[in-house]
């Protein structure tokens, strides 16, 4: 019998909480960089995958989506320069931005993680067929672009909502005296219609994990 749907949701929350908390152990990232033979304090080994897997990306862009502030995450990328994993590469837009992008260094590391991980893997999926690895993939991405999807859209209606309301809050105000002589304030913007708040459905269940 099909369950419905809100019990479907609970459990899937439940699973990517799991998942995550699978993704966060530090004995998963330990037995990586085992395997790949590969010497790197565990608290960059994430941020260095996101670089390579989105490069080129700002400090901001890697902070929002490994889920921490600026400012630490500033010192660890400040770490992996240090160790000569990653490098600044200007814009193509603006030469006075810079990106952050693996090194040459940096990319033999990450090829090196990325065989350990592609045999971790496989030993994790090895009862499932080829149609049933490319569905799993396929559903995981369609989740993931109907989130991101969802979170663009309400970030546009706040922005959209905050630009109403500064345009209302700084337009000046009319005194007209009255018969009585006391003065009525009229503000001659013209009233608005209360719209109801649109919620776009999305995956707000989800923290940002770990690469």
């Amino acid at each position: 019998m099909r369950k419905p749907l809100d019990a479907w949701a609970d459990e899937l929350h439940a699973t990517f909480m799991d998942l995550m908390a699978l993704a966060n152990r530090p004995e998963a990232d330990a037995a990586m960089l085992k395997a790949a033979g590969v010497e790197l304090d565990r608290a960059l080994f994430p941020l260095l995958s996101r670089i390579g897997l989105k490069a080129p990306i700002s400090v901001v862009e890697l902070a929002d989506a490994a889920g921490k502030d600026h400012s630490t995450v500033s010192r660890q990328v400040a770490k992996l320069e240090e160790l000569g994993l990653i490098q600044r590469v200007p814009s193509k837009d603006d030469q006075r931005v810079r990106y952050l992008a693996p090194s040459r260094k940096g990319e033999a590391l990450l090829g090196r993680l990325r065989v350990a991980r592609r045999k971790a893997i496989a030993s994790w999926a090895k009862e499932w067929g080829r149609a049933e690895r490319e569905s799993f993939l396929e559903r995981l991405k369609t989740m993931v672009r109907i989130g991101n999807e969802a979170l663009s859209q309400n970030k546009r209606d706040a922005d959209r909502r905050h630009r109403i309301f500064s345009r209302t809050a700084q337009t000046p105000s009319v005194t007209i005296p009255t018969e009585g002589g006391a003065n009525s304030s009229l503000n001659p913007a013209k009233p608005r219609c209360k719209r109801q708040r649109r919620t776009h459905p999305g995956l707000f269940f989800i923290s940002p994990m770990r690469a």
